[in-house]
């Protein structure tokens, strides 16, 4: 049995305005989604690396893309979709892109208001769990949650 999923979901910041133009009869907005990945070194520092996406989304369905300016939040929900073209050199080139096909405008950012800062998150594996009930101690039948 074969499984196959494409479906991908993504919440970053437009790295610059998004263009809509006219392809036949449909609309084309393309943007580009910036989206950071922290991780915390071996020195303990939190370090971070910035993706950046390419977004399609066809259709009229996007009104809050358009008018979304570079700098705001969006979550975007779509699939994605390989491309590839030939260089003016002869090169081939080729990329992966996001369809989209829901978005939303979450946070629109002020030209005055700083970025948030990413707040640090603690890793699955360093995080501190609760501690074992230990085998002597019993609980009872009132203890038992259900």
């Amino acid at each position: 049995m074969s499984v196959n999923i494409n479906e991908c979901k993504v919440a970053g910041r437009l790295a610059r305005d998004p263009e809509v133009k006219q392809v036949g009869d449909k609309s084309l907005t393309q943007f580009t989604v910036v989206v950071n990945r922290q991780w915390k070194a071996a020195t303990g520092e939190w370090k971070e690396s910035p993706s950046y996406i390419d977004c399609k989304a066809w259709g009229g369905l996007h009104a809050d893309l358009t008018a979304a300016k570079k700098g705001d939040c969006v979550f975007l929900s779509g699939h994605l979709q390989s491309e590839s073209w030939e260089a003016k050199d002869g090169t081939k080139r080729s990329k992966v892109v996001i369809n989209v096909q829901q978005s939303m405008l979450l946070l629109p950012r002020g030209d005055d208001a700083p970025a948030p800062e990413p707040e640090p998150r603690p890793s699955v594996l360093t995080a501190k769990r609760p501690p074992r009930p230990s085998a002597d101690s019993q609980a009872g039948d009132d203890d038992v949650p259900f």
